[in-house]
């Protein structure tokens, strides 16, 4: 299917030229009077070439050609407002953790993309392809979210410092591995009611539909969470009782 390969900028010069242009973009084409917009339309045009490809995907059992693209996508997005004109995929995932993830604009779960996006490769599983399909659409929304939030001057909101874990706090684990949405959550906001504020749950959650849901059904809740950090094979969610 046309689109759904992503090369290497040696291999297919064409896949970095945008639409109905001949020549690979750069700012210093642009005149005075052009920039703005037409800094404005590269952005809208990779996140919703991103969204489209992931749509494609969702519809496709999750082709890892489709997951690529998109996560491709949506990492060079915003890069332009920082004056930055990737050339590869290495300059792209390197500018995007120099430039979002270590300035606290993104999550910090958003590092190491080059290393994601070299480990999407034919012979994944259904559910491991499903798994980075979630990943890569997050990471779409969050883009967007802020693209939306992005000032006139093209500047961004920082996310909220994260807090440690509070030193006099109790800690309690819950196991919630192998357990599927949207019991997981449910079990996750009785344990957290009886516990008393201040105090620390740490949740283990499978991936995919879990960490992808149950974090945001807490945070939704009131509750703070203060770590998300990938194990093996699973996730550990560190939430404090608000």
């Amino acid at each position: 299917m046309r689109y759904t390969h992503v090369p290497d900028y040696q291999e297919d010069i064409s896949f970095y030229i945008d639409w109905d242009r001949t020549e690979v973009f750069s700012l210093s084409g642009l005149g005075q009077g052009e920039c703005g917009a037409g800094v404005l339309d590269m952005i809208e045009a990779d996140l919703t070439d991103a969204e489209i490809a992931l749509k494609q995907a969702e519809k496709q059992e999750y082709p890892i050609s489709l997951i690529k693209r998109g996560l491709l996508l949506a990492a060079r997005a915003l890069l332009v407002v920082r004056g930055v004109d990737p050339r590869t995929e290495e300059e792209i995932f390197f500018e995007f953790e120099n430039k979002f993830v270590k300035e606290n604009l993104v999550d910090s779960k958003y590092s190491q993309l080059k290393d994601k996006f070299k480990n999407i490769q034919e012979g994944l599983s259904f559910k491991e392809r499903e798994s980075y399909f979630f990943f890569t659409q997050e990471l779409c929304k969050d883009v967007r979210k802020l693209y939306q939030n992005m000032d006139s001057s093209f500047n961004f909101p920082k996310l909220a410092e994260k807090k440690d874990i509070p030193s006099s706090s109790k800690s309690y684990l819950l196991d919630l591995k192998g357990t599927p949405c949207p019991i997981n959550y449910v079990k996750a906001k009785i344990f957290l009611e009886n516990l008393k504020s201040g105090d620390v749950l740490e949740i283990l959650l499978d991936e995919g539909d879990p960490i992808n849901n149950v974090p945001k059904s807490l945070e939704a809740d009131g509750q703070r969470i203060l770590k998300i950090e990938k194990k093996d094979g699973f996730y550990s969610v560190i939430v404090e009782r608000v």
